[in-house]
């Protein structure tokens, strides 16, 4: 450093950026009286974070031109000290009883990134790790959500029930068509040979399927092979296990992703984040019953049956799916374009326009996506 006016004025700013990291550590920048002015314990500042460095490639400059600002200085210091330990084990540690510049440098990297925000050179800021996890958090239980949620329209609808009688190996009830009693009726029997019916064969009440279902001559009695029947058998089993569990597990996937939005919120300072959640988990539900629905009615133009089970299961797992993905990218898209919860900002390396998305903890974010990803290279 030289011994100019710019030697004390450099000194106040390393003070500033670094002096304030070594107090309460073994190495700590001794206290000096007042009388000694901010230059002088300022350069002491510098002996731990300049001369460390001193003819490097990265050192400080002797110098600092008249108009000099607090960004650009602190903008060398991340040179000085913040590249010093990028990458390594040491990077942004907490600080040790040691007086490596490596130790010093990556916490100077942490405590000083945030002085000199909005400089053209300011370190580059990432979304936290946790938010990135909340968001994939929140994004997966949406999805498997949807999932679920197409299951529980044929849980409500539809129970099965197995070996109710010699004959009977399967009988599925369907909860729209009731006996006087308010019992649901039973639709569909796949029934072992018997007498009249010496044979497997699949049994259906014809007046649920024509009144409920809407096929008008639903056949009979219809003949169907071993192999058949041991299909149906684990078929409905399966689809029983997953109708015992859909609603439970639906409500839960549900109950994460908006904990993860709302804890997400919290953190930034937002209110999107749950509100997206809960609009994305309603649609989810209003599309996994339509779907299943209309897979259900396709289904039993297929095969009444099974087919309308099976076509309702896949019917809903899309809607459900497809409806929590389309209701966020809609609803993200009309937030944005009310700048709910983010800002219009200029880059400060080139000026140009971008959106800092603040509920996904870009609110410190000053530059756009090319320049942003450009400076950690």
């Amino acid at each position: 450093m030289s011994d100019s006016d710019n030697t004390a004025s450099y000194a106040s700013k390393a003070y500033e950026f670094c002096g304030g990291l070594f107090k309460g550590t073994v190495n700590a920048v001794p206290s000096m009286p007042e009388t000694s002015g901010i230059s002088a314990y300022g350069s002491k500042a510098y002996e731990f974070c300049g001369n460390a460095v001193k003819g490097t490639v990265n050192a400080i400059p002797t110098s600092i031109p008249g108009s000099s600002t607090i960004s650009s200085v602190g903008s060398k210091v991340y040179e000085t000290c913040g590249n010093a330990v990028k990458g390594t084990v040491n990077a942004v540690p907490h600080i040790p009883g040691s007086d490596t510049i490596t130790n010093y440098g990556s916490k100077a990297y942490e405590y000083c990134s945030s002085a000199f925000k909005g400089a053209e050179n300011a370190v580059p800021i990432e979304v936290t790790e946790s938010d990135s996890t909340l968001d994939q958090t929140r994004k997966t239980a949406e999805y498997l959500g949807g999932v679920w949620k197409g299951a529980v329209r044929n849980a409500s609808r539809f129970d099965f029930k197995f070996n109710t009688s010699r004959s009977t190996a399967v009988s599925i009830t369907d909860s729209a068509a009731k006996y006087l009693n308010g019992k649901p009726k039973v639709w569909i029997r796949y029934d072992r040979p018997h007498p009249g019916a010496d044979f497997k064969h699949i049994n259906i009440d014809r007046a649920v399927t024509k009144y409920v279902h809407g096929v008008k001559r639903p056949p009979n009695h219809v003949p169907i092979s071993g192999v058949h029947m041991k299909t149906v058998e684990a078929t409905t089993r399966v689809l029983d296990g997953i109708n015992q569990v859909a609603y439970p597990v639906a409500v839960t996937l549900d109950t994460v992703a908006v904990g993860a939005a709302a804890y997400q919120d919290y953190k930034n300072g937002t209110s999107r984040n749950a509100v997206a959640t809960t609009a994305t988990v309603a649609a989810g539900w209003v599309a996994g019953y339509t779907g299943a629905a209309g897979g259900s009615a396709i289904g039993t133009a297929v095969l009444p049956g099974m087919g309308t089970i099976i076509g309702g299961l896949v019917g809903g797992i899309a809607g459900g799916v497809s409806g929590a993905v389309k209701a966020h990218t809609v609803f993200n898209d009309v937030a944005d374009r009310v700048g709910y919860d983010v800002e219009k900002r200029n880059c400060v390396k080139c000026q140009t326009t971008f959106t800092a998305a603040i509920y996904n903890g870009e609110k410190d974010f000053t530059k756009c996506g090319q320049c942003h990803h450009a400076s950690k290279l």
